[in-house]
């Protein structure tokens, strides 16, 4: 807070701003590291701890189940040239873009799950539309 103070809100932003590219600088493949874990996080949940072990894992893998459906449907959808999959494919790829820099915290994906969840259960709907002569066989 004395270094705000002193040096000023711009002062302050600044000085942050060469700290984080002098980071980046000296260590690439760090940093291009921490931003692959930070995709893995944002899409597949954090590592968490609790008190019960398996129960972190239950919930990564729901976090993660979620992610792949949406990634499953998108594909389809893209497949199948449905109006507006490429706006949801552009919001999907350069929305989350910058927390795999700074931080991948699992609120950040609230804005975009209910497109993840239209994803999905599009994605659900396709497997149920399947021919129903190719079940009996």
């Amino acid at each position: 807070m004395r270094q705000y103070i002193s040096l000023g809100e711009l002062g302050y932003i600044e000085n942050r701003k060469r700290q984080a590219l002098d980071y980046i600088k000296a260590d690439y493949p760090r940093f291009a590291v921490l931003c692959l874990k930070r995709f893995i996080y944002f899409w597949a949940g954090p590592p968490r701890l609790a008190l019960i072990w398996w129960l972190a894992e239950v919930k990564n893998s729901l976090f993660l189940a979620s992610s792949v459906l949406m990634f499953w449907g998108l594909g389809r959808a893209l497949r199948q040239r449905k109006p507006g999959a490429w706006l949801l494919f552009w919001l999907i790829l350069l929305y989350p873009f910058i927390y795999y820099v700074v931080y991948p915290g699992q609120r950040y994906r609230h804005p975009i799950e209910p497109e993840m969840a239209i994803l999905g259960v599009f994605l659900l709907t396709e497997v149920g539309k399947r021919n129903p002569d190719s079940a009996r066989k």
